[in-house]
């Protein structure tokens, strides 16, 4: 049957495509294309609100939208039309409106590839060809964004690796720290940092390591460390790296290195440098053969083609598709990739191809700190790989962090990151890892233990993940004595402040909390603040009499003249309850194993 293509063109009209198999167009067909392309004209206001649907456009401006809007290409389809098929050339990004979808050739529940109304697809995770076979399910309309116009679905450039070299280097910045003493210095997470809701490990390894570096002479080089994860690092406040000096000897010197923040050590780093000296030379260890750099795609751009990819979950793709993708400072190549997703098992190992985006100097130093910040990025992750499964949300916490450099390298040229993670037990995972250079020698050889945490469980669909990993964070005994103790004293604060009210405003307090946080202790009985989480609030609600608004305007007033700061009490209490109830939704608290576990009564 023949196939219309309408076109919205900046002047405010269409342009109308028809493509036929055969020589001839009936005229009844005619009359009833028509139709349909006065049914199908929208202005561009219609256009761009219907667009503003699709999850995969939320993320861009609205002027992106308009231009969008008017280059979009609209399309139907009967039931049983073949949309795209598999390794076919790809066209653009499809955004359905109306009708239904399905996507073949998935081997998993087959509800999580049905497209409905502002679902989208586009091209594959391993080229310019579509994954699959998308056939409708009904009479089918869609907007088609061409290819030739899909760069203005990004919402950062993707970078030049070409340009990337003779630009500044990011990573070099991260690892710049101020020398306060000759043993003492000061970190910053600068704005462009990787963060991860806190302060990065391969942060802390890369500039405590600088740190060390800093009091040793320029003729010896690192070629081990050892690193131990403590406490959670704060991304808002410097850090504090005081560096102590174990061995000075002829041809080998020692550190150790303690990182600071709010007067207490987050991460201590031991790092031994040598003298260059000659020596045997073996090499057991071969390179596994990989695919060149040169021929994958940036991290960045994979994200993107997996949002796209309609042999991904339509769910998973939502989600990526509503994050940021930021440019981390470190270029990765990932060497195989798959359809593994946080929801999937999949084996516990990774490969994959990275360099420092930028020249770095010809300091060997450097190179090695570069490196030292680039081995903490995914390396940990890979222990949760054959553990994951649908529902579950889960995170992978450094506890210690260790390298060995073998040979000189270069972190501004390619180098091939090999992981594996042999065993987990006992919610801890080991990885090790080998770093190849292009020619084949292995420059450096890594491992890590991470603590495993599984965080919940949510009903998929209707709940959110459960637990982010920030929300797991490693906390000491004397945090959790604060922050229960806080809120203990701010409740009692509440109590008092609420005896000072007559008692129609006490209720509409008293109701006022009840509904703006369910975990909130019950004020008017003077419990204690911290209940089991079965324990609720259960107050009935306000008098509904004709001067009920008079009392809140009233009780506003009274709070802002007699208690000024009471909203940022209220506030910080209700996120230290619920900061507690989820972490003893856990089943304990996720403390680390150096501190002893304990339990509210």
């Amino acid at each position: 049957m023949p196939i219309l293509n309408l076109r919205y063109t900046t002047r405010g009209g269409y342009t109308i495509v028809i493509t036929s198999p055969t020589k001839s167009i009936g005229w009844n067909w005619m009359i009833d294309f028509c139709r349909s392309v006065k049914r199908s004209t929208m202005n561009t206001e219609s256009v761009v609100e219907l667009l503003g649907k699709v999850p995969l456009l939320q993320r861009l401006t609205s002027l992106s939208l308009k231009i969008i809007a008017q280059v979009v290409v609209f399309k139907r389809y009967e039931r049983g039309d073949y949309v795209v098929r598999r390794d076919e050339e790809v066209e653009g990004v499809y955004f359905l409106l109306q009708g239904q979808a399905q996507v073949l050739g998935s081997a998993d529940d087959s509800s999580e590839f049905l497209l409905k109304p502002f679902d989208f697809f586009g091209r594959g995770i391993f080229g310019n060809v579509y994954s699959a076979d998308v056939v409708a399910l009904s009479q089918l309309t869609c907007l088609l964004l061409m290819s030739h116009h899909c760069s203005l679905l990004d919402t950062n450039p993707i970078s030049d690796p070409d340009q990337d070299l003779d630009t500044p280097c990011l990573v070099e910045r991260i690892l710049s720290l101020d020398p306060l003493d000759l043993t003492l210095f000061r970190g910053f997470t600068i704005p462009n940092a990787p963060t991860f809701g806190k302060v990065f490990g391969g942060q802390l390894v890369g500039q405590a390591l600088a740190a060390a570096t800093n009091t040793v002479e320029s003729t010896k080089i690192v070629h081990n460390l050892h690193s131990y994860f403590l406490l959670v690092g704060d991304i808002t406040i410097p850090i504090l790296y005081e560096v102590n000096h174990l061995r000075d000897g002829n041809n080998f010197a020692t550190r150790r290195v303690d990182a600071r923040q709010k007067g207490k050590t987050i991460f201590i780093l031991f790092a031994s440098f040598q003298r260059e000296q000659q020596g045997f030379d073996h090499q057991e260890s071969n390179m596994p053969l990989m695919s060149p750099p040169e021929t994958l795609v940036t991290r960045e751009e994979m994200i993107e083609r997996r949002m796209t990819d309609p042999l991904l979950p339509r769910d998973y793709r939502n989600k990526i598709a509503a994050e940021k993708i930021l440019t981390w400072p470190i270029d990765i190549r990932f060497c195989e990739p798959s359809y593994y997703t946080e929801q999937t098992k999949s084996p516990p190992r990774l490969n994959y191809w990275f360099r420092a985006r930028g020249k770095l100097s010809d300091d060997q130093a450097l190179h090695r700190c570069v490196v030292a910040f680039a081995s903490d990025l995914i390396f940990a992750c890979i222990g949760l790989n054959p553990h994951r499964k649908k529902g579950m949300s889960a995170a992978a916490l450094s506890l210690d962090h260790s390298l060995w450099f073998h040979r000189p390298l270069r972190a501004d040229d390619w180098l091939l990151f090999v992981m594996v993670n042999p065993t987990s037990f006992q919610s801890r995972g080991l990885t090790t890892g080998e770093m190849f250079n292009r020619k084949g020698e292995l420059v450096v050889s890594l491992t890590q233990e991470a603590l495993l945490k599984e965080a919940g469980f949510s009903k998929i669909g209707k709940e959110s993940m459960a637990e982010s990993e920030s929300e797991q964070e490693l906390i000491d005994e004397g945090e959790l004595e604060k922050m229960e103790w806080e809120v203990r004293e701010m409740a009692k604060k509440i109590r008092e402040y609420r005896k000072t009210l007559p008692d129609n405003l006490r209720n509409t307090l008293d109701s006022a909390l009840s509904s703006s946080h369910s975990f909130f202790p019950s004020i008017s009985s003077g419990s204690d603040p911290l209940p089991s989480s079965s324990q609720r609030l259960t107050i009935a609600p306000g008098t509904q009499d004709q001067d009920c608004e008079q009392k809140l305007i009233q009780l506003k007033e009274t709070v802002s003249r007699n208690a000024a700061n009471m909203p940022k009490v209220i506030k910080r209490v209700r996120e230290c309850v619920e900061r507690i109830h989820r972490l003893d939704s856990l089943g304990g608290r996720t403390i680390h194993p150096a501190f002893t576990r304990r339990r509210l009564n």
